[in-house]
């Protein structure tokens, strides 16, 4: 078995964009590296077109207010802490909720951490949502709430769990829990 990767990890968080500092070296989350390095994909290069520029910003910016808002509660519930659900106004947000409490309670994940950030001797960190045990496996979650899962989702959550496997010399599973309100299971 290889050494363990043991880096200190500060994340820090500034006009809510998050940096890390991997053993006093700035490092481009795994986020930042897709970001740049993905093309923009068509159907939203097309979608801007047709709302405008700052119609788009607006709503992309509602869209992360109320994913952080949905990734939040499912962490709490997680931990254990009851939601009040009538903190949701939209219905559609409830429904993500409902279908979150509908995966655990048919995989009954066993959780291991939550939010734990991550690095990887290849340069980059980044934060976990979630490292669960389903069924006897080490399962490294990533919680989605856009509309679709795009290729870039899928790199991320790998990139994750390759920077677990250096740090724990555990291999995990990769999953990504799609939480949409037109998605029923």
């Amino acid at each position: 078995m290889n050494k363990l990767y043991k880096p200190e990890i500060q994340k820090k968080v500034i006009d809510d964009t998050h940096y890390y500092y991997v053993d006093g070296v700035f490092k481009p989350s795994v986020t930042k590296i897709l970001s740049e390095a993905m093309p923009t994909p068509f159907e939203l290069k097309h979608w801007i077109g047709e709302v405008g520029n700052e119609k788009a910003q607006e709503k992309l910016e509602f869209s992360q207010i109320r994913g952080s808002a949905i990734h939040n509660a499912c962490e709490e519930l997680l931990r254990g802490v009851e939601i009040d659900m009538e903190q949701f106004k939209v219905n559609s947000d409830k429904k993500c909720l409902v279908s979150f409490k509908n995966f655990c309670a048919e995989y009954q994940p066993q959780v291991i951490d939550i939010e734990l950030v991550v690095a990887s001797e290849l340069g980059y960190a980044g934060t976990l949502d979630v490292v669960c045990k389903i069924k006897d496996r080490i399962v490294v979650l990533d919680i989605k709430t856009s509309g679709a899962i795009h290729p870039e989702h899928f790199l991320q959550v790998t990139g994750y769990e390759r920077a677990y496997f250096e740090m724990t010399g555990e291999h995990a599973d990769r999953m990504i829990l799609h939480l949409n309100p037109r998605t029923k299971k």
